[in-house]
């Protein structure tokens, strides 16, 4: 029996057997024992720390590469290969590799990621300072230009800029032109997006 991409080739044609693993009465991702959740905390544990030593140390400049050297990667059985991406290229690819070209820079989205067995660790967002960073600055006599050139841009800026304060409690300077619908937003829950972080 032959087992492909979650189908299993018998004498009869395709089956699913996606539920081999999914299944939540007899699935193996269900199905775990004591000591593999101690194997799969450890190599949690591994990662995160390895992850979060990476996040660390970036600065602006460092090359994907250079900064994949912070992850603390050992011999240990991995199950994806490394995902430290800076800018909006490397980082929509999702499971790109490393590269040396690629460097961060403040307002770029970054993604650094690892797995090894039993246990995978994601961290995506924007490399910034603090809501200062978030977009675009703008002195009086640009954002003047900017109200005159389009006027529905200005309009939906100024919208955007009063819903970050009010509703996200970001005290956005006149300057920050949020040029996105999604700026300043984090869903911390993917399937929901009616939730939002927000400021106390």
């Amino acid at each position: 029996m032959i087992k492909l991409f979650g189908y299993m080739e018998c004498e009869r044609g395709m089956k699913n057997a996606t539920a081999l693993m999914s299944d939540c009465n007899y699935g193996l991702k269900h199905n775990i024992s004591a000591k593999e959740i101690v194997l799969f905390e450890a190599a949690g544990t591994k990662i995160s720390r390895g992850i979060l030593n990476c996040l660390n140390h970036l600065k602006p400049g460092i090359s994907e590469i250079e900064a994949s050297g912070y992850c603390e990667f050992d011999g240990s059985p991995a199950n994806m290969h490394p995902n430290i991406n800076f800018g909006e290229t490397n980082v929509a690819l999702g499971l790109n590799s490393p590269t040396e070209q690629e460097r961060l820079a403040y307002g770029k989205p970054l993604g650094i990621g690892y797995g090894l067995r039993g246990s995978l660790v994601h961290k995506c967002g924007m490399y910034l300072r603090g809501a200062e960073d978030l977009l675009v600055i703008a002195d009086e006599q640009l954002r003047e230009q900017v109200a005159r050139l389009a006027p529905g841009c200005w309009e939906r800026i100024q919208a955007r800029r009063a819903w970050i304060r009010s509703v996200l409690n970001i005290d956005l300077g006149e300057e920050v032109l949020p040029l996105s619908d999604l700026s300043c937003i984090c869903f911390p829950y993917m399937a929901d997006t009616s939730i939002v972080l927000a400021c106390e």
